[in-house]
């Protein structure tokens, strides 16, 4: 993958930003030229605790998204993008679940103009 320079630095300030989420990696991909949409894409692994005891549906999905959108606004790119999407893991690494949201809904959100209610039903959620 060929990251601007730019995207380089918005992801690793996003990385850094999510980490206390417990967010590994972050990736721009940019799949606007083939009709797609270009989106910051976190990697959580979820700990073993997490899997047992059932906290994958308790993750704190909107604070990872309310950190991205914060670093995005902050570098002035957030009007460049167009949603932010987490990669669920299990402790072993395989990808359970892919969880997203518009740009727009977080800045709504993170604005106050969106309650987290619904703001969690604006997500986009596949399992794996």
């Amino acid at each position: 993958m060929n990251l601007t320079p730019e995207d380089e630095a918005l992801s690793a300030a996003m990385q850094v930003a999510m980490a206390p989420h417990g967010v590994q990696r972050v990736v721009i991909a940019d799949a606007r030229e083939q009709g797609g949409a270009r989106v910051a894409i976190g990697t959580l692994i979820l700990t073993q605790e997490q899997e047992s005891g059932g906290e994958q549906l308790s993750l704190p999905m909107g604070a990872i998204f309310a950190a991205a959108y914060r670093v995005a606004s902050l570098m002035g790119a957030a009007e460049d993008l167009d949603s932010v999407a987490v990669v669920v893991a299990s402790s072993e690494g395989n990808a359970t679940a892919l969880v997203g949201a518009r740009t727009a809904d977080v800045r709504a959100f993170v604005e106050g103009s969106l309650n987290e209610a619904d703001f969690v039903r604006l997500w986009v959620v596949r399992d794996f």
